[in-house]
Formats: C-alpha cells, sequence, structure tokens
C-alpha cells in the first residue's frame, strides 16, 4: 500500500514539473508571434471597403451611393460612360509594418482605370477605450481604384480580381464585379431597414445611407437661418462670429467662414439617427498661408446633459494648426483631445492649399475618419471602437478668415 501511494505522488510531482515546462514554453512561444501572412477585407465590414457611384472625379463622393454591405461594385448597374468608386483594404497580421502592392487584374484593356498600386507601409490602428489609444491590433492599408466604363461598353457583368502582396511574399486576393446595364441607372438604394430593438445587436445590420439630412448645406441661401442652424453657448463660439461668404466656395456660390481671426465660430443641426449608424461629412478649404492660427472641423455630438458645448461628446474631422503653431495637421478631434492622423509614424500635414473632404462614418460600433483629397485619394484615416453612441447635433467649426466650410451631409440608417 506504501508503495502504491509512493507512486502515486511521483505521478503527480511529474505532472506538476511538465506543467510548469509547458506554461514556460507557451510564455516562450508568446514573446515571439508568427508570421500569420495577410489577408484582404471583405465589403462585409461596411464602414471600411465599399463603392461608390456614380463616382465624379470633380466632385468626389458627392451625388451618389454608397454599396452597402455585403456588397462591392457589384451592387451597381453601371451606366456606359460613367465613372465608379472602389475601395479595398488589407490586413496584415505579421508582427511588424510591411509594404504592400496591389495588382487588378481582368478588366478589358480597352477600359480606362487606375488604382492604389503600393503602400509602402501598412498602417498600425491603435484603440483603447478610455483614452483612444493604446492596444494594437492587426495592421491595416488601403487602396482605390476608379474605373470609367466606356461609353460602348456591351452590357453584362465584367469580373475582375484585386490581389494584395506583402513584401515577404504572402498574398491575398477577393473578386468583385461591375455590372454594365442598358439603361444606365444605378440600383436603387432601398430604403433603411426598420430597426427593431433586440437583446444583442444583429449581426449583419445593412447601413443604407439615405438622403442628405440637412438644411442648407451649401449655404445657398446665402446665411445661417435660425430656425435650422443654432449657435453655441460659450461667447468665444458664439455663431455671431459666423458668416456665409461668396469668397470661396466648393460648389455653388456661397461657403462659411469666421468673421474674425484667431476665433472660433460655430453653427450646428439638429440631426436624428436611424439606429444603425451614420455617415456626415463636409468640405473644407485650407490657405497654409493665412497669418493667424485657426482650425477647421465637422463634428458629430453625443447626447449630452451639459449641452453643445460639453465637447466630451465630440467626434470630429478636420485639421489643426492652433494646437500644433505653426503646423497644418490633419487630426480628429475625440473627447476633448485632438489627435493628429498618424501615417508612416509621422503626423499626416497639409502639403498644399485647396478643398479637403472630412468624412465620420459609424457603423457596428465602429467610428471611422477619414479625410480625402479633392481628387478622392485617402490622405488620413483612424478608427476606433465607440460602442453605443447616439449622435443628436452635428457641429461645424472654422477658426479663422482663411478657412472655409461648405456642403456639407449627414445621413442616416
Amino acid at each position: 500500500m506504501h508503495n502504491v501511494n509512493l507512486m502515486k505522488l511521483r505521478f503527480i510531482a511529474i505532472l506538476f514539473v511538465y506543467a510548469i515546462l509547458m506554461s514556460l514554453f507557451i510564455a516562450a512561444a508568446d514573446a515571439s508571434p508568427a508570421n500569420n501572412g495577410i489577408w484582404m477585407q471583405a465589403t462585409y465590414s461596411g464602414n471600411q471597403a465599399w463603392a461608390y457611384y456614380p463616382y465624379d472625379p470633380a466632385h468626389p463622393f458627392t451625388g451618389g451611393s454608397y454599396s452597402t454591405i455585403n456588397n462591392g461594385t457589384a451592387f451597381f448597374t453601371v451606366k456606359p460612360g460613367t465613372t465608379i468608386f472602389r475601395k479595398y483594404i488589407v490586413l496584415n497580421n505579421e508582427p511588424y509594418n510591411d509594404s504592400v502592392n496591389y495588382v487588378i487584374t481582368g478588366l478589358p484593356s480597352s477600359w480606362a482605370y487606375s488604382y492604389t498600386k503600393n503602400d509602402p507601409i501598412v498602417i498600425s490602428y491603435v484603440y483603447n477605450p478610455s483614452v483612444g489609444l493604446g492596444a494594437q491590433l492587426s495592421h491595416q492599408g488601403f487602396g482605390s481604384m476608379v474605373v470609367a466604363v466606356p461609353s460602348n461598353a456591351a452590357p453584362g457583368a465584367y469580373t475582375y480580381n484585386i490581389t494584395a502582396t506583402s513584401g515577404t511574399g504572402y498574398t491575398s486576393s477577393l473578386t468583385d464585379k461591375i455590372i454594365v446595364g442598358t439603361g444606365g441607372t444605378s440600383t436603387p438604394t432601398p430604403s433603411p431597414p426598420v430597426f427593431t430593438p433586440t437583446p444583442t445587436p444583429s449581426i449583419n445590420p445593412t447601413p443604407v445611407p439615405g438622403s442628405n439630412l440637412l438644411y442648407d448645406p451649401g449655404f445657398e441661401q446665402g446665411n445661417v437661418a435660425d430656425s435650422h442652424w443654432f449657435g453655441t453657448n460659450t461667447s468665444n463660439y458664439m455663431k455671431r462670429n459666423v458668416q456665409v461668404t461668396s469668397a470661396m466656395a466648393h460648389n455653388g456660390t456661397y461657403s462659411l467662414h469666421n468673421l474674425l481671426d484667431s476665433r472660433y465660430a460655430r453653427t450646428g443641426q439638429l440631426v436624428p439617427y436611424g439606429g444603425n449608424g451614420f455617415e456626415a461629412s463636409y468640405w473644407f478649404y485650407i490657405n497654409k498661408t493665412w497669418p493667424a492660427v485657426g482650425s477647421v472641423w465637422l463634428n458629430v455630438v453625443d447626447y449630452s446633459a451639459r449641452g453643445w458645448d460639453d465637447e466630451s461628446h465630440y467626434r470630429g474631422v478636420g485639421m489643426d494648426n492652433r494646437t500644433w503653431p505653426g503646423k497644418d495637421y490633419f487630426a480628429t478631434n475625440l473627447q476633448s483631445s485632438i489627435r493628429p492622423f498618424v501615417s508612416n509614424g509621422s503626423y499626416v500635414s497639409v502639403t498644399a492649399n485647396g478643398w479637403y473632404n472630412g468624412i465620420i462614418r459609424y457603423s457596428g460600433g465602429v467610428m471611422t475618419f477619414t479625410i480625402l483629397d479633392s481628387n478622392g485619394n485617402v490622405i488620413g484615416q483612424s478608427s476606433r471602437s465607440d460602442p453605443g453612441f447616439t449622435p443628436i447635433a452635428i457641429i461645424a467649426t472654422a477658426g479663422c478668415p482663411g478657412f472655409y466650410i461648405d456642403d456639407l451631409s449627414y445621413k442616416t440608417w
């Protein structure tokens, strides 16, 4: 009996030592992450990879519609003689940043199209719910394609392939279609789905942006009517400093700017929420040579008992040279903290005077901020987990007379 107990004790001791050795092995393995390659992000992610039609390079992302979740360019029926836009995303699960090359194949050689062929380095996105930065996620890179369908293109479905290849040789691809019709209209955008609260979120909600819900988004009435636009309470942000001007316009005749140097001016509108997501966008003009510091912002405001001057409820996208004097950085405004866009380890700076497009898109509990140049190229983008955000208003903020705001838009689904 004594021998049996002794054998049991020896066996338990061996298991204990084995468990310690295995834990040490696992810890050592975790310290050196595996190289798991890259993969193209499918369109069902919604707020990242999407298509837009019809696309006008002279006025990007105006007058058309975004594809819904689970759909890329195949969502639309394209009229011959028009242009369509497609954004694509690659995720990099390697333990370091890596360059990525893109190749698009399958489209007819007679078609005119252009696309992003290289990311010098795949961008690192980081989240932390408490401060907006922190724990690192997978690296992410993006590209886009613009396809002009010839006026003599035959009706049918044209299949093409997007392939991404990392600098270390990993590849991933996805397939999509451009569907050319005979009648020449895009597929009608479905009505927003009826939102029914459930104990858990829908696994696959379908964001369907509707029409622009803002009154006079281009300020073509020549004023900011008090029946639609409101001011804020803080004295140096008062709406009295806002001025509609014909000195500069992205579309039409008028735009919005600040009447005074070095002082903010804000105005906004109340907005509804469809329950599944929203998209807010605007165009802003930057004059880098303007002598006074300032900034331009489009902010979406969450519910706040303390009113619209409580900036801890702001989510914004724009440009700022007030926080960093002498430097014109594209930036986001998150919970009273202005953060510059970061690409390749450096802040994204304004390289030239001109019009830029700022977009805030909220879908699946994720807030995505994007800035595009006048040609539709993405020059800054970041995302953060932001569950439970409920918009009540958008606010346009101009920092000095040399910056202008035009063509605001708010859509919800």
